[in-house]
């Protein structure tokens, strides 16, 4: 996949599933980050320059990894809404927690 083509909030695994690779993810994130520039003027005016926002973070993990902690928290299918903005720390931190227990 063009990751300049992708739409930003994705990224392929490779066809045997494994995650993608550090250098692909590196690639989205700087990608991410021109493109919610490019579209969203607050957003860039908090970027310009490092102040005040950091560069976005992205974590790979394995194809699943999302719906299984949708289901860990008895939230998948259905009606359930889906965090696209996670500003509760004790979410944020079940997430984490989630997709990397030995942190």
């Amino acid at each position: 996949m063009d990751l300049e083509k992708a739409a930003p909030d994705q990224v392929e695994a490779s066809n045997d599933g494994d995650v993608p690779s550090p250098a692909r993810v590196t690639h989205f994130v700087k990608t991410l980050d021109a493109s919610l520039s490019k579209t969203n003027e607050d957003y860039e005016a908090h970027r310009s320059g490092d102040f005040g926002m950091r560069s976005p973070e992205a974590m790979a993990v394995p194809p699943g990894t999302f719906a299984a902690w949708m289901k860990s928290r008895g939230q998948l299918g259905g009606q359930h809404k889906v965090p696209r903005i996670i500003n509760d720390d004790d979410l944020f931190t079940g997430l984490r927690g989630f997709v990397s227990p030995d942190d």
